[in-house]
């Protein structure tokens, strides 16, 4: 890709990912927030939904449909235990109900993780 934005709450996996990829741009950040600017074409939400309660899994889809509705969405859940509000499955499923987009499908995974790709808002909600 011509240019990586990473978000996380936690300074020791971006100082990793600097390292990894210094040409990339990295952000510490909670959820909910808002998100970093740029023009994305692909948004990674990497076993981060189920970290978040309904009001700020709401506001994350609505933020990226209204900012970046030609971007495609994957969204990579773990399935195990969390410990946290949601479960993974719950948490995907409710960014599902709160998004524009239409759920594509999930990509092959192991049994431990989904993968669901969501496509770009529909022309109409833009």
């Amino acid at each position: 890709c011509e240019a990586y934005t990473g978000l996380d709450a936690v300074e020791t996996p971006l100082a990793a990912a600097r390292l990894a990829l210094p040409r990339g741009r990295f952000v510490r950040d909670v959820l909910p927030c808002h998100l970093p600017d740029g023009t994305y074409d692909l948004i990674l939400l990497s076993e981060i939904l189920y970290f978040l309660d309904i009001d700020a899994l709401t506001h994350l889809a609505e933020q990226i449909d209204a900012r970046w509705p030609e971007a495609d969405v994957v969204a990579v859940t773990w399935l195990g235990p969390s410990g946290n509000g949601l479960e993974g499955e719950a948490a995907l499923m409710a960014f599902g109900r709160a998004t524009l987009r239409a759920r594509r499908g999930a990509a092959p995974a192991d049994p431990r993780h989904r993968i669901d790709i969501f496509d770009p808002a529909p022309e109409g909600s833009r």
